[in-house]
């Protein structure tokens, strides 16, 4: 289950990647209006939940490595710890602000973009 999780971070950041290319590649393309008003914030909201994939295949990785490389229940209990405590600090403010960003931009979110417009 380890080396799925692995496998996973690995393929999410090959996409995360490819997001970032297209998100810079099409502002190229596309006409000024329908970039900054349709297609980037539909893009940075993608890249947000990407981030956060990347983030929970990572703790993944972590819990199932500690029980994987069968360590004491101290440690196991420890490393728990501190995957609560900083998903909390991550989770809370971080997100809340996120999603007041994805409701500043509930117009452009809810659009169908295309490359000739919306």
């Amino acid at each position: 289950m380890t080396a799925v999780s692995g496998l996973i971070v690995c393929i999410d950041m090959k996409v995360l990647e490819k997001m970032f290319e297209e998100y810079f590649l099409l502002s190229h393309y596309l006409d000024k209006e329908t970039y900054q008003t349709c297609y980037k914030p539909q893009a940075e909201m993608r890249i947000t939940f990407e981030c956060y994939a990347i983030y929970c295949a990572i703790l993944c990785v972590i819990l199932t490595g500690v029980l994987a490389f069968n360590m004491t229940d101290d440690t196991v209990d420890w490393v728990a710890r501190k995957v609560v405590n900083v998903s909390f600090i991550i989770f809370g403010p971080i997100l809340f602000t996120l999603c007041m960003m994805g409701l500043f931009n509930i117009k452009g979110l809810s659009l169908v973009c295309g490359l000739h417009g919306i």
